[in-house]
């Protein structure tokens, strides 16, 4: 079936049980529910529910800015490779039984007027996808939380702010960042093939993480979780915050500042480190670590030295 376009508005419903395509749709509020395929040209989405056990793919646009609530609901919706997307809003995109987003083309999330745009999976183990580029760009010092599986096979582009994935899975593509951002990674992979440039932070902050590709950050790196770097990083940034189990497998690195609080930093090659706070936890590994300017371990907790 073909149709010009469709709106939705004022609660109206509309149901799909065969494949279809259309030149546009407008869900303003309502819901659709798609049960086979539905291709769209272009799909601007305001509000409402997308539901059902099919799937929508946008060839050209998706247009999601000054969303107000927006419920993917069992269903998968893409974004081709030749598309592009836009999403802003101070609410939540809520995920549903196993929907799942796939951005296969450019998509960017921008500034809301208030608050922070949220990914949140309510129930089951909805996803997020990037096969294409996905361009966060927020100035709240919140940022972007996707609280749901969020798997990079692409690139991630993070301009400004910060961009937080609370329920983990993994990426084997490209994330960078410009100074002044933020990755907080929880629960997360970074495959052999992935890679980690950012001139700004990075934070992991919960569950257990692992570094196998490249990784350089400029500013910093906070350890607030476990994790473990299986190839030698390029750089942590010029301070580096330790409070968890931290194991950095290699050769040669270098430490502007290094702060060791609690956890255990292992490392198995060279630390030079310029100065060295040592308030608690334990340096381990076969490494050495070389001081050249200041070791202050004053009012220090318990601390361990272990080959």
């Amino acid at each position: 079936h073909g149709a010009g376009s469709i709106t939705l508005a004022s609660n109206a419903t509309l149901t799909l049980a065969t494949d279809s395509q259309t030149e546009g749709l407008s869900l303003l509020s309502g819901s659709a529910t798609v049960d086979e395929a539905l291709t769209v040209v272009d799909f601007t989405w305001r509000g409402g529910t997308l539901k059902g056990s099919g799937s929508t793919t946008v060839t050209h646009e998706l247009d999601m800015l000054n969303a107000a609530n927006l419920t993917l609901d069992g269903q998968h919706l893409t974004l081709s490779s030749v598309g592009t997307g836009q999403w802003s809003t101070s609410l939540r995109w809520q995920f549903f039984n196993d929907a799942e987003f796939v951005n296969a083309g450019t998509f960017e999330i921008l500034d809301p007027t208030t608050g922070l745009p949220n990914v949140d999976v309510m129930q089951g183990s909805g996803t997020v996808r990037n096969l294409g580029t996905l361009r966060a760009n927020t100035t709240s010092t919140a940022g972007v939380d996707i609280d749901g599986g969020f798997f990079n096979e692409g690139t991630v582009d993070l301009q400004r702010g910060v961009f937080r994935m609370s329920r983990g899975r993994s990426s084997s593509g490209t994330m960078t960042g410009a100074a002044d951002t933020e990755f907080q990674f929880s629960s997360f992979t970074h495959t052999a093939t992935s890679s980690v440039n950012t001139a700004g932070r990075v934070h992991f902050q919960g569950g257990v993480n692992t570094v196998a590709g490249t990784y350089q950050a400029g500013q910093s790196t906070q350890f607030s979780a476990a994790t473990t770097f299986e190839r030698t990083p390029t750089a942590l940034g010029t301070q580096v915050d330790v409070s968890a189990s931290v194991d950095i497998a290699g050769a040669n690195l270098t430490l502007s500042q290094l702060n060791l609080f609690t956890g255990n930093l292992r490392s198995t090659g060279l630390l030079a480190v310029t100065d060295f706070r040592w308030g608690g936890g334990t340096l381990s590994g076969p490494g050495i670590t070389t001081v050249s300017r200041q070791l202050d371990m004053l009012n220090a907790a318990n601390v361990t030295l272990d080959a």
